[in-house]
């Protein structure tokens, strides 16, 4: 039967060997699909530098005993082989969707150093199937027993999640992920990944609402046509994404969509700032890169792509009360009461 996310699942007596099956085609895929090479140049008595080199698989990189000298990756995959500094952390963009996720990610895929590529929403569905597998007592208990532990699932689905950001679009040195509610598994992300950095994108829930409807993002579990039900959701999940990027501390950005709408500029070297990331004047003419799609990259299946295209419109951040006044009523406003923590006025 179907699950939420879209993952089928069909638990029967061969529960097990379905755990199985998901944990090494993970590893076989991960193995198959992306080679990783650390190469670690090491300066000998003679002074010239010698290469020292350990093929592992995608993912293993942190269990590898590092030398001083900081080592570069080579990914080898079908799209091209490139290598990158192991310190630089992988990026995940997320949020509620329609609260400008897909702005953030063009404007650093403007970025000459930065690739993200579009919207896949195969992150937080590994993530959902892995949840799957650890959140119930039973099956938690029946993969110890069967001698496969949550480190080991972990290692599997960090393989599987690594290989489809890499494999995804073109080589750069600093790799990024924009799957909105994949944030909503941000704690275990971190736990994959120790030295990821997390955009976590917020924007007013009356407008994120009204673009949800209007617009007809499928969220799964959530009725669309209620404006009550999609604020409601919008209230908890933002909510549980905001106390985990708080205990993530200097891992993780707060980027409210208006200042950025307000103040692209500032904003966005606030954000390369957090990530270490030197500036560059592209990330302000993503409307002008990505119509070459060998610079930006967007697909049709993503319902923002249309507004992305275009330069950054102030207009769009009160469209909302104008398209759906019933948002703007004190009695929503009163209810949803992250409106007001967040800063947001009546």
């Amino acid at each position: 039967m179907m699950r939420r996310g879209g993952i089928p699942f069909s638990w029967t007596t061969r529960r097990m060997s379905r755990h199985k099956t998901t944990i090494l085609l993970a590893i076989v895929l991960a193995e198959t699909l992306c080679l990783v090479s650390v190469y670690y140049r090491l300066l000998n008595t003679t002074g010239h530098t010698s290469p020292v080199s350990k093929v592992v698989t995608a993912g293993s990189v942190a269990q590898l005993a590092l030398p001083s000298v900081a080592p570069r990756v080579v990914y080898s995959c079908p799209n091209g082989t490139f290598s990158k500094n192991i310190s630089d952390p992988l990026i995940f963009i997320g949020g509620i969707p329609s609260s400008g996720t897909t702005l953030m990610r063009v404007m650093m895929d403007a970025h000459p150093d930065i690739r993200c590529g579009e919207e896949t929403r195969i992150v937080p569905r590994l993530l959902f199937m892995r949840s799957r597998m650890l959140d119930s007592k039973v099956e938690a208990e029946r993969l110890v027993e069967a001698g496969i532990t949550e480190s080991l699932v972990d290692s599997a689905f960090k393989k599987m999640i690594e290989t489809f950001i890499v494999g995804h679009g073109k080589p750069a040195q600093y790799l990024c992920n924009k799957d909105p509610l994949a944030l909503r598994s941000m704690e275990v992300l971190r736990r994959m990944f120790p030295s990821a950095k997390f955009i976590l994108m917020i924007r007013d829930g009356r407008a994120t609402t009204n673009s949800i409807i209007k617009r007809g993002v499928t969220i799964s579990g959530v009725d669309i046509t209620s404006a009550d039900k999609v604020m409601t959701f919008w209230q908890d999940a933002l909510g549980s994404m905001l106390r985990m990027c708080k205990n993530l501390g200097e891992s993780c950005l707060e980027v409210y969509y208006e200042q950025l709408v307000l103040d692209p500029k500032e904003e966005m070297r606030q954000v390369l700032d957090f990530l270490s990331i030197p500036w560059h004047d592209n990330v302000l003419q993503h409307h002008k890169l990505v119509r070459n799609a060998s610079e930006i990259s967007i697909s049709k299946m993503e319902l923002s792509s249309n507004q992305v295209i275009k330069e950054i419109n102030k207009d769009s951040l009160l469209k909302w009360r104008l398209e759906n006044p019933s948002l703007a009523r004190e009695e929503i406003y009163n209810k949803f009461t992250l409106l007001r923590e967040l800063g947001y006025k009546l």
